[in-house]
């Protein structure tokens, strides 16, 4: 309770190894039972021309709707933000999300058992780099255990992979 406990920071990869951008900008932190989960845009904002009054995405939407320009509303409002508790009442990591941008997703999982691996071989060390939710992430910040980790995300086997810690 009140941001008390271990924490883990992770954002996802978006450049491979040919520095192309691949997907959205996501951001995952956990701090004790509770994690926060927000992802971008995959696109940059729709242009609207210099016509469009002041007043931020809900004045832009509204622009995209007396448009009838439905591909614009679904650009401006493909984001989420997320956040939801770790575990349930009786101690299984659940993920079980609580509220989201995107009420659909309210009371489902943001990850399922199998969602996650460890790109690494290391058996003790905090891997730099994970994989969930389908892509990779690099770990910033962590100071839960590899087992507590391992519970947390449902991690079996490690994935081996040639991946490096990048450069701050």
């Amino acid at each position: 309770p009140n941001g008390k406990g271990p924490y883990l920071a992770l954002r996802r990869i978006t450049e491979n190894a040919g520095g192309d951008t691949t997907g959205h900008e996501s951001l995952l932190v956990i701090v004790g039972n509770h994690f926060a989960y927000a992802r971008d845009r995959a696109h940059p904002l729709p242009e609207f021309g210099s016509r469009l009054r002041a007043g931020g995405c809900a004045n832009l939407v509204d622009a995209a709707y007396e448009r009838e320009d439905r591909a614009k509303m679904i650009h401006m409002l493909d984001l989420e933000g997320s956040y939801g508790e770790v575990y349930d009442s009786s101690g299984r990591a659940s993920w079980k999300i609580k509220k989201s941008t995107l009420p659909w997703k309210e009371g489902k999982q943001l990850i399922n058992p199998n969602d996650a691996h460890f790109l690494d071989s290391r058996s003790d060390d905090i891997p730099e780099i994970l994989e969930v939710l389908g892509s990779k992430w690099k770990v910033y910040e962590c100071s839960f255990t590899r087992r507590e980790l391992e519970k947390m995300l449902y991690v079996g086997k490690s994935k081996s992979s040639t991946c490096t810690r990048s450069k701050l």
